[in-house]
């Protein structure tokens, strides 16, 4: 993942999980969706785990053009992530 595109989605969390810590992130690049575990430091000391799953609202195709149907290899440049599920955990 380039710094930007790492810079964009961890910018997005931030705004999500303001005491956010520790975050872990598994990008597909077949589809784009990025799923992050987070760990967040709540008012008492505790910590909150949450899994969130993002999406590009932009990313830019690579394809293999000389197969006999054109085939998606990965995607690059993700860009506008936006979340689109929030799962918390324990």
């Amino acid at each position: 993942m380039r710094v930007g595109a790492a810079l964009a989605l961890l910018a997005v969390l931030v705004l999500a999980v303001p005491r956010l810590f520790e975050p872990s992130t598994w990008m597909n690049l077949r589809s784009g969706d990025t799923i992050v575990w987070t760990r967040a430091s709540r008012e008492d000391g505790s910590v909150e785990v949450h899994v969130y799953v993002l999406n590009p609202g932009r990313l830019q195709r690579v394809t293999f053009d000389l197969a006999t149907v054109p085939t998606t290899i990965c995607n690059i440049h993700l860009e506008d992530w936006r979340i689109v599920a929030e799962h918390a955990l324990g």
